[in-house]
């Protein structure tokens, strides 16, 4: 089977011919799909050698196909990348699936063998474990790729740099209409397995996505948007339990728990229940697959109460195939994640702890490039 390119990634490496990889350690968080192995595979132009790498997927962004194809390759993917418990919080059941694969690791990490550690991450959770266990015997540089990672740790008093790809402006203009395109498609599909359609639906969270998914579906139906924040939303100062029944379409874009379990009784009898954000977390949705048989997949769509829970509450773009958006298009996200691992080697020795942006240079080049390939013809 061929190799997968990426052009912007390609691009990216062919320009940073100072780099050296060959002494670094990648560990951390990342979905298991095509396009990260595709990046880990060019980054091998940079001398980067597949056994310094040791990443653990989430059960509903990995493909098990992808899985094995990294194994072959000489990565260390941790089983740990297909827990799941239809019971049990996947924030909750996580934290320690990644706890064990870290202690497993980070104490076999010899400054004699690496240069230093570069740490990526999806949701904060390593950054937290290295900041609490990190002696300093190797330099780290971390990259966050989530604004809900970001919000996880930016209150948190870090020892060593991270780069925040997360809250880089191409990542927030330019990702967020990828992400409600993928997730409007899916959900099209749940909808017309059972031959739903809707008028109306309300978004929760007027976010980059939250405002992306409005712009895609409004063509379709009347779309209205609540968020704690009135400058987003379309309520003013109305709380969320004052609406939450007059809508059967709710999707949760806020990275957080939007509709938290002592609100369900609030739904709408027949309420759909779409996550377009990270983990299960945006419905409670633990709370309502309990009320289920112990279900083994994550990707079910689980009629519970009389309310519709897409995907089992995990978010609505995944489905644990190869890739979950157009290639052409995410690999804008996958070459500023690469443009991260860039600068973390370049600034290894020499940045102070905290929360750095994104080299705005890398990311010109990047966006540029990405918005060049998007006219026609091209």
């Amino acid at each position: 089977m061929s190799r997968l390119i990426l052009p912007l990634v390609e691009s990216l490496i062919d320009a940073c011919g100072d780099v050296s990889l060959s002494r670094v350690r990648i560990i951390g968080v990342q979905h298991i799909l095509e396009t990260t192995h595709a990046m880990f595979q060019s980054l091998y132009k940079l001398g980067l050698k597949p056994e310094n790498v040791s990443i653990i997927g989430k059960c509903y962004s990995t493909c098990q196909e992808v899985y094995d194809e990294m194994i072959q390759d000489g990565i260390d993917v941790c089983p740990g990348s297909f827990v799941y418990s239809s019971h049990t919080s996947f924030d909750e059941l996580y934290t320690q699936t990644i706890k064990q694969f870290l202690e497993f690791r980070v104490p076999n990490i010899s400054k004699d063998q690496y240069d230093c550690i570069i740490v990526l991450d999806d949701g904060g959770k390593c950054i937290s474990f290295f900041s609490d266990y990190n002696s300093n015997s190797i330099p780290v540089v971390a990259i966050e790729q989530t604004s809900s990672g970001y919000h996880a740790i930016r209150q948190k008093e870090l020892n060593f740099p991270v780069i925040n790809v997360a809250r880089s402006p191409a990542k927030l203009t330019l990702e967020a209409p990828m992400i409600a395109q993928a997730a409007a498609e899916r959900l099209y599909k749940s909808l017309q397995k059972r031959n739903l359609s809707f008028d109306n639906a309300l978004i929760i969270g007027g976010g980059a996505i939250g405002q992306a998914i409005r712009n895609h579906l409004s063509n379709d139906m009347d779309i209205k948007i609540w968020d704690r924040n009135i400058n987003y939303s379309d309520y003013g100062h109305l709380d969320l339990p004052d609406i939450l029944g007059d809508f059967s379409l709710i999707i949760g874009c806020t990275g957080e728990t939007s509709v938290p379990h002592h609100l369900h009784s609030l739904l709408s009898p027949e309420t759909v229940l779409v996550s377009a954000s990270s983990s299960d977390r945006e419905f409670d949705a633990h709370h309502l697959r309990r009320k289920t048989s112990d279900g083994k997949s994550c990707y079910s769509d689980l009629e519970i109460d009389d309310l519709l829970l897409v995907n089992s509450g995990f978010p609505v773009n995944f489905d644990g195939e190869r890739e979950n958006i157009d290639l052409h298009l995410i690999q804008l996200t996958i070459a500023l994640i690469s443009a991260g691992i860039l600068q973390a080697y370049r600034i290894a020795h020499t940045a102070e702890a905290g929360i750095l942006p994104l080299d705005p240079s890398l990311e010109a080049g990047i966006q540029s490039e990405f918005l060049e390939s998007q006219k026609p013809n091209n």
